[in-house]
């Protein structure tokens, strides 16, 4: 049985909040192995990071890349989490389950057409210095 405060949540536990590093990583393993489009995100952004380090950008240049791969990331992450309530919630087609997966499918995609174009501001006159 748990110990709790007195206020009806459970005692902190370091062993408790180990724990959700288990059900982060089982999360990440679930969107690398079963969603595509993830799976897509993440290798760019790998080869984002591998070519910001080439390139050597500056400081303020790291936060914007890393701050839109981290929204990129994690709409996906969302987006994906949406999806599998709704398969769960109605496995037959349903025209307001579509519209919640169009959604927040629309939301993934403005985030990565917004990256794409910061990406081409920060790295096309870099890349075309490089190969000059």
């Amino acid at each position: 049985m748990k110990k709790n405060n007195g206020k009806g949540q459970k005692k902190f536990s370091i062993k408790d909040r180990l724990l959700t590093f288990k059900h982060i990583s089982n999360g990440f393993r679930v969107l690398w192995k079963e969603e595509h489009n993830a799976r897509i995100h993440i290798i760019t952004s790998i080869v984002v990071i591998i070519l910001s380090f080439v390139l050597k950008l500056s400081f303020m240049e790291w936060l914007i890349i890393l701050v839109l791969i981290t929204l990129v990331l994690s709409l996906e992450i969302i987006n994906s989490a949406i999806e599998n309530i709704c398969d769960y919630i109605s496995p037959e087609w349903h025209q307001s389950i579509k519209k919640i997966k169009d959604l927040s499918a629309s939301a993934v995609f403005l985030a990565a057409i917004v990256s794409v174009i910061c990406g081409i501001i920060i790295f096309l006159p870099k890349l075309c210095d490089f190969i000059k």
